[in-house]
């Protein structure tokens, strides 16, 4: 009986699951993501456009909207901001709303007109596709409203500043200078004391003497830093996360690391140096170590064990 009812509570859960539980997916894409170093001439007005892809089975329907940002934190996410001046009021949807049919892209043109007394400097804004008509969103009709957007950074031309301070670097793994595997990665922290979003190229050379062992890309995905911002950029050096002494052993061997290294940051011109721009760290693989000094020792015992049965045999012959 008891059986009986766990079977039927599990078919009722199913089901349940499979009429109310199951939704079909939000899955919009837009291109491009991001327009990135758009020249505001002032004066000019600039057209351009976004391509939406519907690549849900259901009907999608989208009014729009523009926000500026600035940076929220350390890892360079966007904060939207309320006010409408700025990039955000020169910017002008072509579009009230779109309907995008499954499987279905659609283009949105928008323009963007520069005022003629604009201000140089940087200028960040997006444009959001926000699900619903205007009239279901103001109703609050819409029970499961979502946004998805593009990023446009740009600059006024004239008397700018592209400027950056290196204000961190340091290894991915506290205060320890020493490892028995190579660290983790590295990290630094870089804060924009211009008036423009700027893309630093830092890389980290590790060498070993005179012997370069590897090169670490810190920014590989391009990512900037807006005006009066501070943000940190990472990199691993070291491939996985081993636990236990044979995982470690088997790290140690594939990724052999030995010895005292440098890790130099590569900077570009126009990042100046708040603080040192390299760092000494070392490496001893120690459970590698202790494995070949035991089999060293091994090896000796049976050379021992081995001349000791070979003087017998030869003593008995005398």
């Amino acid at each position: 009986m008891l059986l009986k009812r766990i079977s039927l509570t599990f078919i009722c859960l199913v089901v349940l699951l499979l009429f109310w539980g199951l939704k079909p997916t939000e899955a919009i894409t837009i291109s491009p993501p991001r327009f990135d170093e758009i020249v505001f001439t002032p004066g000019q007005e600039i057209n351009e456009k976004i391509i939406v892809y519907n690549e849900s089975s259901v009907q999608r329907v989208f009014i729009f909207e523009v926000q500026n940002f600035e940076a929220a934190d350390e890892s360079g996410s966007p904060k939207f901001l309320e006010d409408q001046t700025g990039l955000a009021s020169w910017i002008t949807v072509l579009k009230d709303q779109i309907v995008v049919a499954p499987d279905e892209v659609t283009e949105v043109p928008f323009k963007i007109s520069v005022p003629a007394g604009a201000p140089p400097g940087g200028y960040y804004a997006a444009i959001f596709l926000v699900s619903g008509t205007k009239e279901e969103i103001e109703s609050r009709q819409v029970s499961q409203q979502f946004k998805v957007g593009t990023l446009l950074l740009g600059q006024v031309p004239g008397e700018v500043e592209e400027k950056v301070a290196l204000k961190e670097f340091k290894i991915n793994s506290g205060d320890k200078n020493f490892f028995s595997l190579r660290p983790k990665g590295f990290s630094t922290l870089f804060e924009n004391i211009g008036t423009v979003h700027s893309r630093p190229e830092v890389k980290v050379l590790i060498t070993n003497g005179n012997w370069t062992k590897d090169a670490v890309d810190l920014n590989p995905g391009g990512g900037y830093i807006l005006p009066g911002s501070v943000r940190k950029f990472e990199s691993r050096w070291r491939i996985s996360e081993p636990t236990g002494f044979w995982s470690k052993l088997k790290i140690e061997i594939k990724e052999f690391t030995f010895g005292r290294y440098k890790a130099s940051l590569l900077l570009d011109d126009k990042i100046d140096l708040n603080t040192e721009n390299y760092l000494t760290f070392w490496v001893i693989p120690w459970h590698l170590l202790l494995v070949v000094v035991f089999l060293i020792i091994i090896l000796i015992t049976l050379v021992k064990v081995f001349r000791k049965i070979v003087i017998r045999k030869a003593s008995k012959n005398y």
